[in-house]
């Protein structure tokens, strides 16, 4: 069910966000303290400014309103990805090739249901990923959650 509407706000947000020249990056729908969340991640090369934010959340609260995907009263949150942004797209994985990624699946996959290693490649619709010189393959359709790994350690090192 939360699927579902995740996918319907996402059909309805997406040609609002992509016509003012952003990418909608993810929606994540939650229930926090009682009430509804709908989050919105939206990112643009160089990044997004808190006004544009600001800007995108007012358009898609008409939409929202009219539509009436949400029942009841919810609270409509529009941010930028963040360091660790979430990936879920093919696209997504393949702008992160050679990057520490974190990435959970629906079910156990070479025993494991947890991988945070190195994106090496993406062949097809499966992740390469190496773990301690170990490559592992994870089918983007088993995927739950993913995330970019950023560390600001291995980030400020100075470069040989």
């Amino acid at each position: 069910m939360q699927n579902d509407t995740r996918e319907v706000l996402r059909s309805l947000v997406m040609p609002l966000v992509t016509q003012a020249g952003y990418e909608l990056v993810d929606v994540e729908l939650a229930q926090e303290g009682g009430r509804k969340i709908v989050r919105l991640f939206v990112d643009k090369p160089g990044g997004i400014s808190l006004g544009e934010c600001a800007t995108i959340s007012h358009a898609v609260e008409d939409v929202l309103e009219v539509e009436a995907v949400i029942s009841g009263a919810y609270h409509l949150e529009v941010s930028s990805p963040g360091l660790n942004r979430p990936l879920r797209t093919k696209e997504h994985f393949e702008a992160v090739i050679g990057q520490t990624v974190t990435v959970s699946t629906e079910e156990k996959i070479d025993g494991r249901r947890r991988y945070r290693g190195v994106l090496k490649q993406v062949e097809g619709d499966t992740l390469v990923i190496t773990i301690d010189n170990q490559d592992f393959k994870v089918p983007l359709n088993k995927l739950s959650k993913a995330n970019l790994d950023y560390h600001f350690k291995t980030a400020l090192t100075p470069s040989s």
